[in-house]
This record gives structure tokens, sequence and C-alpha cells, in this order.
């Protein structure tokens, strides 16, 4: 099963715009300022983080499983060049891994955010 995400298309007339991406419910979605770049995630099996395009709708980025358990939140810095998320609780032991990445998403672009510098952290 795949998620859409619907979106009003004010560009092209269209009512809508479905987008096909996530197999797992979206448990975080954020939008930059400048409106061009939406961010998406979900948690369980093959769990995805993903740059949409918000004027093609188009994914711009997808990255497998950001982190083993899933994504459970995410936020972006006030100039959109930094993501933060955090992954879900291990069953087993509790702990959560943070991340930051780079996502230079201003302006509508974007530039690889997997592999960034940003550092990883683990929370108990």
């Amino acid at each position: 099963m795949r998620f859409f995400i619907i979106t009003p298309n004010l560009h092209s007339g269209d009512p809508h715009t479905h987008t096909q991406g996530h197999c797992n419910s979206i448990s975080c979605i954020l939008v930059t300022d400048d409106r061009a770049i939406i961010i998406t995630s979900d948690m369980g099996d093959g769990s995805l983080l993903v740059l949409w395009n918000s004027k093609t709708g188009n994914p711009i980025q997808s990255i497998v499983q950001p982190h083993k358990f899933g994504t459970v939140a995410m936020d972006l810095s006030p100039d959109d060049e930094w993501l933060v998320t955090v992954g879900a609780a291990d069953p087993e032991s509790g702990e959560q891994e943070v991340r930051k990445e780079l996502t230079h998403t201003s302006h509508g672009r974007s530039k690889s955010i997997e592999g960034a510098s940003g550092g990883e952290a683990s929370t108990g």
C-alpha cells in the first residue's frame, strides 16, 4: 500500500496533485518558509524521509530508513538550512537517535542531506 499527499494545485487549475512515495503512515511533515520544499517522514518497515518539490509534487530526494525504527519528530532551523530528526525509541533499550543534517533548501534548491557532517547523538 502506498500513501499519498494531496495538495491543491493553484498553478495548473487542477483541483489536486497526488504525490506517491511512502509505504507507511506519515509521522511528520514540514514545509520550508518559502514553501518550495515539503519534507515528510514515516515509521515502520522501509521508512523514508522525502524532500518534495511543492510546485511539481516530484520527490527531490529520498532517504531510506533515516532512523532504525522510523522518525517521530523533525524540525527545520529558522533559515531552513538544518533539519533535525528524532528517531523512534528502540523497543529494547529505549534509546532514541537524534540527527542534524545540512539541507540547503532555501530558494527552492536542495543539496543532498544524506551523509552531511551534522552528526548524530543517542539519548536514553
